[in-house]
């Protein structure tokens, strides 16, 4: 499976786990709403203090799935058609360094200098990259997931 077939799986696995997150969520909310008088408790304050907590719980997170869920609805032709915008540019550094506690690092959010213009964007690498260096990535322009093309590598000594 080449590079750009393993973006498209992985768009479509994250497109579909964020759509079962949010009717979850949804049907969540509404089993509170439908059974608000069923749990009750001797004091009707903690009543409502756990009903009206867990309805806001649960909204502010369908907020966020929603808005992140709205970014790959806009890359779906996208990835449907395999129509992924490139750029050639270098590593400036980390967004982010997950695995941090584990002993193992794993930069999987470069801040990318575009060459050929002064214009910096941060991308979802699925792939190792490393400061200075400049590659060839594929991407979606919404949800900036991507994969390395090729590798210029820059000899330093």
């Amino acid at each position: 499976m080449d590079q750009i077939e393993k973006l498209r799986l992985e768009y479509f696995i994250f497109f579909i786990v964020r759509l079962v997150t949010i009717i979850i969520i949804t049907s969540a909310i509404v089993l509170c709403v439908l059974n608000k008088n069923s749990i009750s408790f001797k004091n009707e304050v903690f009543n409502n203090l756990l009903f009206y907590g867990l309805i806001v719980i649960f909204g502010f997170t369908e907020l966020l799935c929603v808005y992140d869920f709205f970014n790959y609805c806009k890359d779906f032709q996208a990835a449907k058609n395999s129509e992924f915008l490139e750029l050639t540019g270098t590593v400036l550094k980390f967004a982010k360094n997950q695995n941090v506690d584990s002993g193992q690092q794993i930069n999987s959010i470069p801040i990318i200098k575009i060459i050929d213009s002064d214009e910096i964007i941060e991308l979802k690498v699925n792939g190792l990259t490393k400061i200075g260096q400049t590659y060839k990535f594929r991407y979606l322009k919404h949800t900036k997931m991507s994969v390395i093309i090729s590798c210029e590598f820059v000899d330093k000594s």
